[in-house]
């Protein structure tokens, strides 16, 4: 049976290695260096004076100042089988893992042509669509770069295992869960890194029992009320929610049934209500959606979509309804100033986003100032709807498997994923002008994508991380 999240499951076993393996190259007498970084068959080696000069002349032409490059390139012996594949575990034959090329600059289909570049480098595998690297200014470089690995019986065992302890340690499950969380899994470890559950094993059922009966005493005391009852708030805040839901995923025939709607209203309804602080903001509906196919699969299956939800039990449309209310709450809780009076919490991250494209692609900064391209124009919606609207659902679950391991995932983390997206998108951004440039953004090309796409942007927004988060004086130009 295919499963809907993935069909391929290549997750980066990356913070270990990254963590491991540091090594300290000092700089030259002019503090410039030229750092190079290829690996292939477990090999360090240097690359010929061809393609120095040609990474020297590509940074020193978009910043004079800056002459380190930073190149990671997944190991040719990384397309070797890990193990023996669960097939229960839906993973499609014959994928390799991805490999991080420092020429490439798109992970679109139509810009093959990049990859040229790489051709020089020996056994290492091509994928054409893997994005470009960061160049950065730095001290010293990482010496082991990141890798994929299928999920394996070994993994699914430890899952089994961790998720078993009576008392669990979250650290661990959130490390574990980084690279991705098998789909049979998924349901329990997202409600576990929520608080949702508690650790304590013998605790989780009866936890998870009350939550979903307080949820469904709450629905007749906000919901289900007369209309005559409700406020002009309330009854505007009904309607303004009632639209939003219609126009959530509207290429998915799920989201467009009556039942799907109607929960979705409910949800929204209640959090709004019992958060007055904030309230209902637009884009707050599309966050509900990875939740609720989530827990959808793990009642349904996964062939949900092309189920009749008329023949699925009111109980359990109850019970994926009160977990995607509580787990949707948990989150919001953690961005609240998101959805504040002027949602100083996304300001900052649209700030914190232009500092960094900055100091990476100062090129395509000056491209967008001169065509009067404000940040805010586009990356407001990355940040409010946090790419949902941009990359398809079944890869934004994959995305926020690692978000909700990393520590401020979806406000810190992410802020570095959209630089490594925007960066990806640099060769075709850099051709377009004035609103094309804004059309382009705003429907970026990313239908076709694949888990593999979706890994090296983690992949490579964890090394942006690396180098700048809480080191303001990198982002210095």
């Amino acid at each position: 049976m295919r499963s809907f999240f993935t069909s391929t499951k290549t997750p980066g076993v990356i913070k270990q290695q990254i963590k491991s393996n540091p090594k300290v190259v000092q700089s030259s007498s002019n503090n410039q260096s030229n750092l190079s970084l290829t690996t292939s068959n477990d090999n360090l080696q240097i690359n010929d004076s061809k393609m120095q000069k040609s990474q020297e002349q590509q940074i020193e032409n978009s910043n004079s100042n800056i002459k380190t490059s930073l190149e990671i390139i997944i190991p040719s012996n990384e397309n070797k089988e890990l193990n023996t594949i669960d097939n229960s575990n839906n993973i499609s034959n014959g994928t390799n893992s991805p490999n991080i090329g420092n020429n490439s600059n798109n992970l679109n289909n139509s810009n093959n042509s990049n990859n040229s570049n790489n051709s020089n480098t020996p056994n290492t595998p091509t994928t054409p669509n893997s994005p470009s690297i960061i160049h950065s200014q730095k001290i010293g470089i990482i010496e082991t770069p990141p890798t994929f690995a299928v999920v394996t019986n070994v993994k699914l065992e430890k899952f089994s295992k961790i998720l078993k302890e009576s008392n669990l340690d979250l650290d661990h499950l959130r490390q574990l869960s980084w690279s991705g969380i098998p789909d049979e899994f998924r349901p329990t470890v997202w409600r576990l890194s929520l608080g949702l559950l508690p650790t304590n094993y013998d605790r989780r059922t009866s936890t998870l029992e009350r939550k979903r009966k307080e949820y469904s005493e709450w629905l007749p005391q906000y919901f289900n009320t007369a209309e005559d009852s409700k406020d002009e708030y309330e009854r505007a805040l009904l309607r303004q929610i009632h639209f939003d839901v219609i126009r959530t995923q509207p290429t998915w025939p799920l989201f467009q049934k009556e039942t799907v709607r109607k929960c979705f209203e409910r949800i929204l309804y209640v959090w709004s209500i019992r958060h007055p602080a904030s309230g209902y903001v637009q884009g707050i509906n599309d966050l509900v959606t990875p939740f609720f196919v989530v827990f959808l699969a793990e009642q349904i299956g996964p062939n949900f979509e092309n189920i009749d939800l008329t023949t699925v039990p009111e109980s359990t449309i109850k019970i994926i309804e009160a977990d995607t209310y509580w787990c949707l709450s948990s989150l919001l809780d953690n961005i609240q100033d998101h959805y504040t009076c002027d949602q100083p919490g996304i300001q900052r991250m649209m700030i914190k986003l232009r500092e960094l494209a900055v100091r990476t692609d100062p090129a395509l900064v000056q491209h967008l100032d001169a065509q009067e391209i404000e940040f805010h124009q586009f990356s407001f919606r990355w940040m409010n709807c946090l790419l949902m609207r941009d990359v398809p659902l079944r890869l934004v679950i994959r995305m926020w498997d690692t978000y909700l391991s990393e520590i401020d995932g979806f406000s810190v983390f992410h802020v570095y994923v959209c630089a490594v997206f925007l960066k990806n998108w640099s060769q075709n951004l850099k051709q377009l002008f004035s609103l094309d440039i804004l059309t382009f953004l705003q429907r970026p090309p990313t239908k076709d994508w694949t888990v593999k796409h979706v890994e090296t942007l983690l992949a490579e927004a964890y090394v942006s991380k690396s180098l700048y988060h809480n080191a303001p004086s990198h982002l210095r130009v």
